[in-house]
């Protein structure tokens, strides 16, 4: 099921397909964050921030930046 970051729910697991043009997208890459990236979300924090796992490292992604990340919720792993 496609739809974007901030929809996503604590604990499950995600395909990055699209991220936002310009700055942002190369920023996001150099926090490791690319397109085709599987990520799990490991938190959900108050005021909208969600906390992606991609191995052991942990990346905080502010809402309105989640809102303009194009997902895929997986099943698994």
């Amino acid at each position: 099921m496609d739809k974007t970051l901030d929809k996503i729910s604590k604990g499950h697991y995600l395909k990055v397909l699209k991220l936002p043009s310009g700055d942002i997208k190369s920023q996001l890459i150099r926090l490791g964050i690319s397109e085709g990236d599987k990520l799990k979300c490991s938190h959900k924090l108050p005021g909208g921030t969600i906390v992606v796992q991609k191995n052991r490292q942990e990346i905080a992604i502010g809402f309105d930046l989640a809102k303009k990340i194009k997902i895929h919720e997986l099943k698994e792993k």
